[in-house]
């Protein structure tokens, strides 16, 4: 494991990141643009680096890829648009595919005046379960940065999806999550989102959209606003 995340193992764990890899399906690590690790541990569960996946998979470009966050949407989905090599995560439950242990994926800034843009794609099959954790981070004491996250959730017919996204920052750290989720006839899809560190600024509008009959969707946040935050 890469020496700088070690030394960051407790502040990972509270973002709900194990590198021990302990009760998890499946892993994928990436600090600043770098791809640290990709594993998938269960049969029918696919992970892979989201621009691995879009030179494997055509119909990934052609009928997922900005299909539920628009490129448009604003200046922040437009400059992640524009990036020439895109990063972030690519996750597949298959059809039928229940996967009891979660996937964690996490996204660590260890350069001070980086913007991090990275675009996950996470798909849930008819009739698969999967759960996912994002954690997101930066070293204890750290100055300025920004993270970009697009990320666009697919829920199959009669396929359930849940997704924690922890955010451990700090107080000079700018958040822009841009998130949708497209759910197709008695899916569900529960998102909960924890921020409970100092941030400078989190702007979000997550958005579902419930194409099918008994499509479900579910949010809840818990926020702790601090000292200057």
């Amino acid at each position: 494991m890469n020496e700088d995340l070690n030394e960051q193992r407790e502040r990972l764990l509270m973002s709900g990141i194990d590198l021990s890899e302990k009760e998890r399906s499946g892993t994928f690590i990436q600090k600043d643009a770098e791809i640290l690790l990709t594993v998938a541990r269960h049969a029918g569960l696919e992970v892979m680096p989201i621009g691995e996946a879009l030179e494997t998979y055509e119909w990934l470009r052609r009928d997922y890829f900005w299909k539920a966050v628009p490129a448009d949407k604003d200046a922040y989905t437009r400059a992640a648009s524009r990036e020439r090599e895109v990063k972030g995560v690519f996750v597949r439950a298959k059809s039928g595919v229940k996967i009891e242990f979660p996937v964690q994926a996490c996204f660590f800034i260890a350069t001070e005046r980086t913007a991090q843009k990275v675009h996950n794609i996470i798909i849930a099959e008819d009739n698969a379960e999967i759960h996912m954790i994002t954690g997101c981070s930066v070293p204890e004491k750290f100055g300025s940065a920004v993270h970009i996250g697009i990320s666009e959730f697919f829920v199959g017919k009669n396929a359930k999806m849940s997704f924690a996204m922890i955010h451990n920052w700090t107080s000079d750290v700018g958040v822009r999550p841009r998130s949708a989720v497209i759910i197709n006839e008695g899916g569900s899809f529960v998102s909960n989102y924890i921020c409970m560190e100092p941030v400078k600024s989190v702007q979000m509008y997550p958005v579902a959209y419930c194409v099918g009959e008994n499509a479900l969707a579910i949010f809840q946040s818990v926020l702790y606003g601090r000292e200057h935050a």
